[in-house]
Order: C-alpha cells, then structure tokens, then sequence
C-alpha cells in the first residue's frame, strides 16, 4: 500500500489552488491528501475562481531562480485575482530569504515548517498572518511500523505512535491551518460506545472505565434486555456522564440488543464495551485511529491482557496476535465504522457472537486488523474483576488506576 493510501479524504469540499508546487518527496509541501487539489500553473484563472477556490498554496519552487520570470510574473498575476476575490494565499517559506522575495509581498499570509523563520515572519508581517506548522506523516506508515518487532508492543512506542498521528496527521496540519484561516474544523470522528451489559452488573465499572476515556467524542448507549430496564434505567440516572438506554424485546439474544445499539447509534463510528473488562484510558483513541488509517473495515484486539496465576502477574494473552491482520478480537474490543456495522450486523443465533461477524467482514469487505494487547484486561474463566483489581494498576498491561 502506497503513501496516504490508507487515509480517508479530509475536508473533501475544499478548494485547494497550487503554485510552485514541487510534488517530490524531499521537498516540503502542506496539505497533502487534503481537499480537491488544483495546479494553477496553466488555469485559467477566472474559471477556477468562479468552480470555487478556498485558498492557494505557493511551494518553494516559485521563489527559485530557474523558475522562468514569465512564469513568475503570471503566478503574481493569479495571485492578485486571488487576493482581489478574497482568497487566501499561503507562502511556504522555507528559509529567511523567501520572506524577500516579491511573491511574499503579494500573499496574504506565511506559514513555515521552520522555527526561526516564523519568527521572522512574525516581525515583518505579525503574528496573525504567519503559522508554524509541522510537516505530514503518512498515517498508514506509523500505524504499521515494528510490525512483529517486540520493541514496538511497549506503552513507550504505543504512546509515541499515538501522538505522532495525531499531531503531525494530514488531517492535524490541515484542522491548524483551517483554524487559523477562520474556517470550520473538522471534529473527530464520534463515536457510539455500545455497552453490553446482560443483567446490569458491573455498571459501576463500566462507568468508570468511560470517564477513563481520553477521546472527546463518544456518546453512551447501553441495550438491556426488559426483565433489567428498571435496574439498569436507575443504574445511569446516577452516572455523570449522558447515557441512553435502549430495551431490547424480551427474549431477545445477545446478537439481538448489539444490533439494537448499531440501528439507535448517532456515531460516525461504534464500538461495544463489555461490562465484565477493564479498559485504559487511550482503549478508544487507539482504536479510532486504527479505523482510521488501517485499511480494515473492523478492528479490534485478538489479543489482551489477563492475570496469570502461575506466574501472579498480568501477561498478554495469544501475544503474536498483536498487530497483524486476520485475527478473531474479543466482542467486547470491536470497533467498526456505522455503515460497516449497519451493513454486516451481528447474527442471532450462531454459536459465537464474534467470529461470524469477523468472517463475513474478511470475506466481503477489507477485513479485520488487531492492534495491541496494551490498555485492556479481560478476566479468564473462573476470574471476577474484583479479584483484579489490586493487581491491575500499575502493571505493564494497565498502567492506570482503575477508579
């Protein structure tokens, strides 16, 4: 799979105009997988003024010395129609010296991957019209990156992937630059947390293991069967966090009230809790950006931690399942965009809740990725979350507290 492959188009309605672009990989260049691009070079124009532009980017090539002054002097003349139909027009510069150039006379605003010279761009032109972005990742890479080396299942490498993503994304330059242009940023994809809960039990625990979320955008769904409605109504009345209750019909199965969730989500993506694990507080985020930028239509985790009593500490369970692409994950771990659950749903009355599902997904669609043991523990058979509970915190699987 090729570079951005994987990522899906952010801010698909805009407009994006390119002058000077170098469209090489060891050049800088912004926005990339963003938008509709557009080469202004020999456009006409008006016509693409009139389709709509949102704003026009000036890559470094311009303010070289073999770019043909004729070039040059019509790329100014694009760029004041630009400015004179108040459009934004963004120079990257790359060294002080572009900041000289006639070009950057003309454009509307700067932005820089280079420290000093934003702090240039800063005196001479102010604050509010130059930026200091960081340079794109392709998301897909370091997502996948160590595959099958143990050096990158630790939380240290979990953690530096997490954040490199999130900060150094296409979608990330794009939301800093769409900030400070005035433009509406995007939100995070939302997120519909189904709870499986069978008898309303543990909603304590799942409440807590909620709260621990680190992502900003889940909404709480949680489907009991009629004979709990009333303990389980009562039981989120008390939580301080918004929750929805959905009633399934009576002598429904499991597969029944997951389904019941999938049909009454609001979120562009679901995921199901289940009441008897404990979640960590990036079990969300991690696997958001997993949908994201994977390539699979579902994911989830084939492997997890659990208490091994020979050995009186927490180890992970089918570790080589980790990462890698085809594996069963546990019910209670699986995420998958809505339309994917809408389309595959969950069978009612198969002999396993999660694999018909993980089959049909890898059949008829892009299949099924596990990432991580990191941030989950699931009690093995025989096992209650009480007896865990002073064994969890701080260990290598689960370095949170648990309240």
């Amino acid at each position: 799979m090729n570079a951005f492959d994987a990522v899906p188009p952010q801010y698909p309605y805009l407009r994006i105009g390119h002058l000077g672009e170098v469209f090489q990989r060891d050049r800088a260049r912004i926005l990339n997988g963003v938008g509709t691009q557009v080469t202004l070079e020999s456009a006409d124009i008006e016509q693409e003024i009139k389709h709509g532009l949102d704003l026009v980017v000036i890559g470094p090539r311009l303010l070289e010395s073999a770019y043909a002054p004729e070039q040059r002097d019509k790329a100014l003349d694009t760029l004041i129609a630009c400015e004179g139909s108040g459009i934004p027009t963004l120079l990257l510069a790359e060294k002080e010296e572009d900041l000289e150039s006639r070009v950057a006379g003309v454009v509307s605003h700067v932005v820089t991957l280079d420290a000093s010279v934003h702090r240039s761009a800063i005196s001479q032109i102010g604050l509010e019209r130059a930026l200091l972005i960081k340079s794109t990742i392709d998301p897909h890479r370091v997502l996948l990156e160590g595959t099958g080396e143990a050096a990158a299942l630790t939380p240290e490498a979990i953690a530096r992937r997490r954040m490199e993503i999130d900060e150094r994304s296409p979608k990330a330059q794009a939301d800093a630059i769409a900030e400070w242009l005035g433009f509406t940023v995007e939100p995070l994809p939302s997120v519909t947390a189904i709870v499986v809960s069978r008898k309303a039990e543990n909603l304590d625990v799942t409440l807590a293991n909620l709260r621990r979320q680190q992502y900003s955008n889940v909404e709480v769904l949680l489907t009991i069967d009629p004979m709990y409605a009333q303990v389980a109504r009562g039981a989120i009345a008390e939580w301080d966090i918004p929750a929805r209750l959905e009633v399934s019909q009576r002598g429904g199965t499991l597969a029944d009230r997951l389904n019941l969730g999938i049909f009454r989500a609001h979120g562009d993506l679901v995921t199901v809790f289940e009441e008897n694990a404990l979640y960590g507080s990036h079990h969300v985020s991690d696997l958001v950006q997993a949908v994201q930028y994977s390539g699979a239509d579902l994911v989830g985790k084939a492997s997890w931690h659990v208490y091994d009593e020979a050995k009186d500490r927490m180890v992970a369970r089918a570790p080589v399942t980790q990462r890698s692409f085809g594996e069963l994950p546990a019910l209670g771990t699986m995420m998958m965009r809505r339309e994917t659950a809408r389309r595959f749903g969950f069978t009612r009355r198969a002999s396993g809740t999660n694999w018909p599902l993980v089959e049909r997904v890898s059949d008829e669609a892009s299949g099924v990725y596990s990432i991580h043991a990191y941030d989950t523990v699931l009690p093995k058979k025989g096992q209650t979350l009480a007896e865990l509970a002073d064994r969890v915190p701080g260990s290598g699987a689960f370095p949170f507290s648990t309240t």
